[in-house]
């Protein structure tokens, strides 16, 4: 499996199970990979980041917060 690009805000509903209103309170609270644009009109989810949650998503911290940045 490849963690380049993106996932569509749909994809990640599908694969976690949470709405779009529960993905953005986590994204706000810094919580869930933030939203990123792919492209004018589009935006989605980095693959990487978002394994990187769904590893342990209880530790899970954006790469802006990172002490390491990794």
């Amino acid at each position: 499996m490849t963690y380049h690009g993106f996932y569509t805000l749909q994809e990640v509903m599908v694969m976690t199970s949470m709405s779009e209103r529960t993905i953005g309170r986590l994204v706000e609270k810094k919580r869930f990979p933030p939203k990123e644009r792919m492209s004018p009109g589009r935006v989605g989810f980095r693959k990487l980041e978002f394994h990187r949650w769904e590893a342990a998503p209880s530790a899970y911290r954006p790469p802006d917060q990172r002490d390491d940045n990794g």
